[in-house]
Order: structure tokens, then C-alpha cells, then sequence
């Protein structure tokens, strides 16, 4: 009567090795499987369901959290340069439950797809039409909703707000891509031709990832390789969009337009920013 318990008992330990031992060999062998999983798994600890939906030729990729209230606006969160949606699960972790957050990986990032090289614009102006697509088919545009950006995704988030102000209940934009007063080393180096942003080699990944963090931490070599085999394959067409963007008119677009922000806003920066310094 007491076999079945004790072979449990016996199994148990055997299969707990076994499950180490898996992880031990695609975190050695497999390193972009290993931080795949990883992320996915936060996602999942941030409350996030990973989704997609099409439009034409769009398959828009994003995160949702919640659902829809008609008492407090939905939050659509831009990722920076370069990034994805999961710039927004430690953002996510923090938000009540009770709020519906999406974050969009935006065209020719993470999941969402994109046009061929030269075949489209790849400004901010387009950039943030193609996210009122995906809001059109998200259904977020039947009510106003609370627009987010950080990096890039600011200037963006401010463009979609001045371009759709009547579907915008608020907008945030933290330390949006734009000129400011003091150039960051970054920023000096960005004009001269080199986008830290689009690393090539794991050392290079361990200095993004420590220029767009304050607490900063060395990262073991294989989970920087595991996020260089995932960005490498959009490198050509991030070095696009960097190219295209990189002239004086881009960085003076959101104050320029910023007279069209007609709803409730706030900037947010961070007072160590490596990348862009506010005054």
C-alpha cells in the first residue's frame, strides 16, 4: 500500500535534478532561449499577456495587463530606442491592479513587424501614426486614454498626444528624446556616427545596459550574449531608423510641437540620465 508515496518520495529529487540540469544547459548552450524564458516568466510575474493583433500588413506585438475601465484611462506605455515592450514589466509591477496598461513593441521592434529598408518613413511623425493603427484596432481610441514614453517612446507619446489631442486624456514622457542645454557624452557620440544603442559584441551590451541604468550591475557573460543573438538580427534596420532620425529638425520636433500638448502632461527625468541631461 505504501509503494506509489515512496516512489514519489524517490522521484521527486530526480526530477528536480533533472530540471536544473535542463536549465543548466540552455543557460550554457542556449543562452537567448534562457533570457526568452526569463522574460517571459516576467511578464507573467508583472501581471502581462503577451499578445498580438493585425491590422493590413501590420501584426502589432504588445503587453496587456487588466482591462478597460471606463472610470480611469487606459495606459499606453512606448518603449525607448532599440528596446521593447519588456522595458515596461518593472513599470508594470508597480501599477495597480485595477489599471490597464499595454505596452506596444513598436514597428521593427521585438515582435511587431515593419516594412523593408527604405520602403517606409521611419520618423517620429510616422512612428506615432502607426501606433494610433494599433490603438484604432486595439479599440483604445472610444475613449481617452493616458499615453507613455520613455526615450524615444517620449517624443513619441508627445507627437501621438499633439496629433491626436481629442483621444488623449493625459500624456507622460519621461526623459523624451529631444535637444536639451547640456550634451551627454552619448549624445556627442550619437552625431559623430556611433549609436551605443545597437551593441555588436557582449561587452558592448553590458555598456548599454549600464548607461540606461542607475543601479548599475555586471551581468554574467552568457545572459549578454543571449541579448546580443536576440538583437541582432533587427541591427540593420535599427541602424536604419538611427540614420534617418539623426538630423537637428528631429531633435527640436517635440518642443516645437509641444504648443499642441493641450492636455493634463508631466516630464519626468532622472537627475544621473547618461543618455539625455535635462538642463
Amino acid at each position: 500500500m505504501m509503494v506509489f508515496p515512496i516512489a514519489v518520495v524517490i522521484a521527486c529529487p530526480a526530477v528536480l535534478v533533472l530540471a536544473a540540469s535542463s536549465f543548466a544547459v540552455i543557460y550554457l548552450l542556449l543562452p537567448a532561449t534562457f533570457f526568452k524564458m526569463y522574460m517571459r516568466l516576467s511578464h507573467w510575474r508583472a501581471g502581462f499577456t503577451i499578445k498580438t493583433i493585425k491590422k493590413g500588413e501590420w501584426t502589432f506585438c504588445y503587453a496587456e495587463k487588466g482591462q478597460p475601465d471606463p472610470n480611469q484611462p487606459s495606459m499606453l506605455c512606448f518603449h525607448g530606442f532599440t528596446a521593447s515592450k519588456d522595458q515596461w514589466v518593472p513599470i508594470a509591477q508597480g501599477v495597480p491592479k485595477d489599471v490597464h496598461i499595454i505596452a506596444l513593441d513598436m514597428p521593427g521592434h521585438g515582435g511587431t513587424s515593419r516594412k523593408e529598408i527604405g520602403k517606409d518613413d521611419v520618423g517620429i511623425h510616422t512612428l506615432a501614426r502607426q501606433a494610433h493603427i494599433f490603438a484604432e484596432v486595439k479599440g483604445l481610441t472610444k475613449d481617452k486614454i493616458h499615453v507613455v514614453g520613455a526615450s524615444l517612446g517620449g517624443a513619441i507619446a508627445g507627437i501621438y498626444a499633439s496629433m491626436y489631442p481629442d483621444e488623449v486624456a493625459m500624456v507622460s514622457m519621461l526623459c523624451p528624446a529631444m535637444k536639451t542645454p547640456v550634451e551627454t557624452a552619448f549624445m556627442h557620440e550619437l552625431r559623430d556616427g556611433t549609436c551605443h544603442l545597437i551593441p555588436e559584441t557582449p561587452e558592448e551590451v553590458q555598456h548599454m545596459i549600464g548607461m540606461c541604468m542607475y543601479n548599475k550591475a555586471k551581468i554574467p557573460k552568457q545572459i549578454l550574449k543571449g541579448i546580443l543573438e536576440i538583437r541582432k538580427p533587427y541591427n540593420e534596420y535599427f541602424n536604419y531608423i538611427y540614420k534617418e532620425n539623426l538630423h537637428e529638425e528631429n531633435e527640436e520636433l517635440l518642443a516645437n510641437e509641444s504648443h499642441k500638448i493641450t492636455m493634463p502632461s508631466q516630464l519626468i527625468w532622472g537627475a544621473h540620465d547618461e543618455v539625455n541631461i535635462k538642463s
